[in-house]
């Protein structure tokens, strides 16, 4: 099983400047956070934990959370006041925890779909018939292991979906 969190942290000053996304390599081998600056006038980042740190960060407390955080961001932005880096407020869901979802997250093996080619010809819909001949199209696939922009993200689920969903429609107003 995979797991990762997506953690929405608001922060009262903007010290990350213009940066848009880093990561922050720490001494525990593996351990690199990704930050994603997410709404940049109402400050809030977007950190982002894969595996064990999933799932250790959100078996965290709110200040235990907002602790990790801080000490992480003074060791990265040295020179500023540390007050700044305590973020004011933290969301996200511990999807490691949710019975329906359980962390579980789809990936495709490196290099599995490694061009553009072969992404446009990864089409929602298997064009085969009942007896395996190629013929129209019946059996489709959406979610979000099957989006090139967002893959293994709800909102690559939401996007592909709404693609095979025209598709599908397009199909039977064809077939009609």
């Amino acid at each position: 099983m995979a797991a990762i969190t997506k953690a929405f942290i608001k922060f009262e000053h903007n010290f990350w400047g213009d940066l848009k996304e880093w990561n922050i390599v720490t001494d525990k081998r593996g351990y690199q956070p990704n930050w994603v600056v997410w709404d940049n006038d109402k400050k809030i980042l977007l950190l982002i934990f894969y595996g064990d740190d999933s799932i250790r960060a959100e078996s965290l407390t709110q200040d235990q959370f907002k602790d990790e955080m801080q000490e992480m961001l003074q060791k990265a932005f040295k020179g500023q006041d540390s007050n700044i880096f305590r973020p004011t407020e933290i969301k996200f869901h511990p999807w490691s925890k949710d019975e329906n979802f359980l962390g579980g997250w789809s990936s495709f093996p490196a290099g599995a779909l490694s061009t553009d080619a072969e992404w446009n010809d990864y089409e929602c819909a298997v064009k085969i018939d009942k007896d395996g001949r190629e013929g129209t199209p019946w059996l489709y696939f959406a979610g979000e292991g099957f989006s090139k922009e967002f893959h293994v993200f709800l909102h690559g689920a939401y996007h592909r979906g709404e693609e095979c969903a025209n598709k599908i429609t397009a199909d039977f107003k064809f077939y009609a």
